[in-house]
């Protein structure tokens, strides 16, 4: 006979839990239902823990409201990697059930869920005691991403100058607490931006993930004059092959723990750098106001969803915005369906000669371009600006077709 095996549910259908306990009850006995929980928001329940501890399996409802289940589902495979975690929905496109795996489920089973087919996956998936516990890690920071939807729209320097203006931001005599990672390969160009020369690369720090602690990450980072930490892209290193989406997704929660903000400039969102993209709290999709940059858009915003990234996750940054182009902010929001996050007025000489010259627009002097990097990196923050709302919007909008370059 085989041991019982003990299975955690989460879900907030009180229909769905009831179905469940009852489908479980006529079954063999080999799966005990132990605990239920509703979708979570950050700090996994007690009981689930406890559970997770004893080498419980999870079962997860991801139907009943699918952004939530997906940022549950994420948040117990980052706090309780060793969990085996099963996604259970009625639905059936590849693609979707793909962006399940992604997210960190083990499998996937079909609702209504069957002891058989249930008993068959978790026979697959291993036991195993999760080091998740009660008590949070000293720091949970967050993870931000820029994408742009094609090459030229200003993903990485929107990225850099951001990371300059968080360590700006921070208040005196503290320690800026920001990781800025390099993520396009082969050719990134952050290094470059910000005029140092770094020793290793990303793909140094995959190779040694094994060893990885802060002492070391220190030694393997580049300094910038700010306090900003940058890591340089993988193309950079010797063996750009040890980067994988394994390492990443282990990376960067280990990064999450010891830095309040870790930036993610540049990549793509397929191959090794799209399991980047579930870690972040919020992905910003960087695009000019052009139609060729407006229908890639729509693809990137397609391909996301596909991995379940989508809604609140997903932030619309338009670069170089001015009134003097053919289309507007409101044909962008009517092409991609979603309201603009931020708006980067367009100043092409100031940008050029920050690029030229490796200081960052957020140090060249007051400038509109810099207030709305500065007063964006305020919102992330989470400080308030002096002036009225009013005057912020205006600030951020180019004032009329003649005043930009």
């Amino acid at each position: 006979m085989n041991p019982t095996r003990s299975l955690f549910l989460v879900s907030p259908d009180d229909a769905f839990q009831a179905r469940l306990a009852r489908t479980l009850s006529r079954g063999s006995g080999e799966i005990r239902l132990c605990g239920t929980c509703t979708y979570g928001n950050g700090a996994l329940p007690a009981s689930m823990s406890a559970a997770l501890r004893e080498g419980a399996a999870v079962l997860i409802d991801m139907d009943s409201d699918p952004e939530a289940s997906l940022h549950t589902l994420r948040e117990i495979v980052r706090r309780a990697p060793g969990a085996a975690v099963v996604a259970a929905t009625a639905r059936d496109e590849s693609r979707t059930l793909l962006g399940f795996i992604r997210a960190g489920a083990a499998d996937v089973v079909q609702v209504p869920v069957e002891t058989g087919t249930l008993s068959e996956v978790l026979g697959r998936l291993r036991p195993k005691a999760a080091p998740e516990t009660t008590t949070p890690p000293a720091r949970q920071g967050r993870i931000l991403s820029f994408l742009s939807t094609k090459g030229g729209c200003g993903a990485t320097t929107v990225g850099v100058n951001l990371a300059v203006a968080l360590c700006r931001r921070m208040p005196e005599g503290k320690e800026p607490s920001v990781l800025l990672v390099d993520m396009d390969a082969p050719g990134g160009d952050v290094c470059g931006m910000l005029r140092i020369e770094p020793t290793y690369s990303l793909a140094d720090v995959a190779e040694n993930l094994h060893r990885l602690d802060m002492s070391l990450l220190e030694s393997m980072t580049a300094r910038h004059e700010s306090g900003l930490r940058v890591l340089a892209s993988a193309a950079e290193g010797a063996k750009p092959g040890t980067v994988s989406a394994e390492t990443m997704v282990t990376l960067l929660s280990f990064l999450r723990e010891h830095f309040e903000t870790v930036i993610l400039a540049g990549g793509r969102p397929t191959g090794w750098t799209a399991s980047t993209l579930g870690q972040a709290q919020i992905v910003h999709l960087v695009t000019t106001i052009d139609f060729l940059a407006l229908r890639r858009a729509q693809a990137v915003l397609r391909t996301l969803a596909d991995q379940g990234i989508t809604g609140e996750m997903v932030r619309i940054v338009v670069n170089r915005a001015a009134r003097t182009t053919d289309l507007t902010l409101a044909d962008v929001r009517k092409a991609l369906d979603r309201p603009i996050a931020w708006s980067i007025p367009r100043d092409h000489a100031t940008v050029e000669a920050a690029v030229n010259e490796g200081v960052p627009l957020v140090e060249r002097g007051r400038s509109r371009i810099r207030e709305a990097f500065m007063n964006y990196a305020g919102e992330i923050a989470g400080s308030k600006d002096r002036r009225a709302p009013g005057r912020l919007i205006r600030w951020l909008m180019p004032r009329r077709a003649g005043a930009t370059t």
